[in-house]
């Protein structure tokens, strides 16, 4: 026995080398590459599935033998529009994008600048050929800094405070909400908002804008009618009352307590 111990150990120790040198053959062995013919895109709603493939550089199919899924997956996401994005390749090597875009809440225009805005409060350049960005307009809020793009601006307060009047009337009447144009914040002076559907203003000022913005909304279908063509104005800056500004060409002025 002691004669063959020697035999043995060699033998195994054979079998060990062995089988690590076929380890290292198979870990070793060049991994063949992926080959994508096709790319398509799902989940696009404002702009075409071609302009988020053209932002991405993802058009050229000559260079597709370059690509791989997380090439694809980090370029399609640098698009200022996309939330996430998932990529998977099918039987066919056909590469499959499907993404969610950022939700929208308003348009700002600052200056000549134009920005959608965020439910985050990011503010995104706006890109020629979007469609379905019927939002409404907030206007000139008032910053110690210029508006930059991809930057969030959750602190800017009176840029929180227009989005707060937007999504009080979405909540609490949608019509209203659809039928509002613009929010003008006036760079901190009393803040008007205009209607689609009508000539006047509302003047709301500064303070408990959403109390003066739900009262407005309750008084709202009674300057609806053919007599609300008369009104040059709405102004509820004094708590509790709402005024209403006439045209010379009618008799008197009106006072509406609420």
């Amino acid at each position: 026995m002691t004669k063959r111990f020697p035999y043995i150990l060699s033998s195994i120790l054979f079998i060990l080398l062995f089988a690590l040198v076929a380890g290292l053959s198979i870990f070793l062995m060049p991994v063949k590459k992926m080959q994508i013919n096709l790319i398509e895109l799902k989940g696009n709603i404002y702009l075409p599935k071609e302009d988020y493939l053209r932002y991405a550089h993802l058009l050229n199919k000559n260079e597709y033998r370059y690509l791989d899924l997380k090439t694809i997956k980090d370029r399609i996401k640098k698009h200022p529009y996309i939330k996430n994005a998932e990529v998977r390749i099918d039987g066919f090597n056909k590469a499959l994008i499907s993404i969610s875009e950022k939700p929208f809440d308003a348009i700002l225009i600052d200056d000549s600048k134009q920005f959608l805005v965020t439910e985050q409060v990011e503010l995104v350049p706006l890109f020629e050929g979007t469609k379905y960005v019927d939002f409404p307009l907030v206007k000139n809020p008032k910053t110690s800094k210029v508006f930059r793009m991809m930057k969030f601006y959750k602190n800017n307060s009176d840029l929180i405070t227009g989005l707060k009047i937007l999504a009080a009337l979405k909540l609490i009447n949608p019509s209203l909400y659809q039928n509002l144009s613009e929010i003008d914040l006036r760079k901190g002076k009393d803040i008007l908002f205009y209607l689609s559907d009508s000539a006047y203003p509302v003047l709301i000022g500064r303070g408990n804008e959403i109390k003066k913005t739900l009262c407005f909304n309750s008084l709202y279908p009674y300057l609806t009618n053919e007599e609300s063509k008369n009104i040059d104005y709405v102004d509820l800056r004094f708590n509790n009352y709402m005024y209403l500004g006439i045209n010379r060409d009618s008799v008197k002025s009106l006072e509406s307590s609420i």
